[in-house]
């Protein structure tokens, strides 16, 4: 994808994860990054530090994505 910075994720396969590492399933998940750009300023959106994101899986709120959505 033109302008997006791949970020590629060892996932663990859901029921999947054993305590020896060997025999642990996991799946590859890539998110699509890249700077936020706005075409009018907004003053809860600071230029340079928001990023636009991707491919976050569905279950992405439950497992606490809501950190990414404070500011820094």
């Amino acid at each position: 994808m033109h302008g997006f910075h791949v970020l590629r994720l060892n996932v663990p396969v859901p029921g999947s994860i054993v305590h020896n590492d060997e025999t642990k399933k996991s799946a590859i998940h890539s998110l699509y990054i890249k700077e936020h750009v706005l075409k009018k300023p907004v003053a809860e959106l600071p230029a340079k530090r928001t990023l636009f994101v991707l491919n976050l899986p569905v279950s992405a709120e439950a497992c606490g994505s809501h950190t990414l959505h404070r500011p820094f």
